[in-house]
């Protein structure tokens, strides 16, 4: 394994964990049992990754390919269980702290998979239009949260007025231009995962909203 697809392995296992995170807490919060909170906490950081995949025309998707994926997010998920249920007790996902937890774990994880996403499709699809590179990217990086939302029978976060899927477009919008100007892979890669991260938080610690009917 070369030095970037360890370095792009490494954001992939970040992604995972952070949202298998976010998973587990919708999850709980929902009051799902142990096998429902792992079941999502896989969902959320799987299912973007194997939307992209299909867009892409890769049988069978990563995450199927290579078992790792699926097992660190179950793993993830039991011990967010375990934390909850037998140290700190339920009540704590209603606090702001949990709540912070969610917001920086999804921040974190759309942000990578948002760039790991148009790694992939420009691995793949080097002579790929720029649009295909930024749909790769956004899909991978709010397709886990959106199925999670419709599982929990909530709205999907991408259709709230949050800053949430737009982030992960800027995001992709300017990784694909710095990619366009021959940038090194690894520096646009740890670029956007910040900047789509940042966009994120600052718009949620701000109150950004995107404009909606009253």
């Amino acid at each position: 394994m070369n030095a970037f697809l360890t370095f792009q392995w490494i954001l992939e296992m970040l992604g995972t964990i952070a949202f298998a995170i976010s998973g587990s807490i919708i999850g709980m919060r929902s009051q799902l049992d142990l096998f429902g909170v792992s079941m999502l906490a896989v969902i959320t950081a799987t299912c973007g990754g194997l939307i992209r995949d299909v867009i892409l025309g890769v049988f069978p998707p990563a995450s199927l390919q290579n078992p790792i994926y699926i097992l660190v997010s179950i793993l993830v998920g039991i011990i967010s269980f375990y934390v909850v249920y037998f140290q700190v007790g339920e009540h704590v996902l209603r606090r702001k702290k949990a709540r912070m937890v969610l917001l920086w774990m999804d921040s974190v994880g759309l942000g990578i998979f948002t760039v790991v996403g148009i790694a992939q499709a420009y691995r793949l699809y080097p002579e790929g239009g720029n649009s295909l590179l930024v749909l790769a990217g956004v899909m991978t990086g709010v397709g886990g949260g959106l199925v999670r939302d419709v599982i929990v029978n909530e709205l999907p976060q991408i259709f709230r007025k949050d800053i949430y899927a737009s982030a992960s477009i800027i995001g992709a919008l300017v990784c694909t231009w710095l990619i366009r100007m021959q940038v090194t892979v690894s520096i646009w890669m740890l670029f956007g995962t910040i900047l789509i991260a940042i966009i994120r938080l600052v718009a949620a610690y701000r109150k950004w909203e995107l404009p909606k009917l009253k």
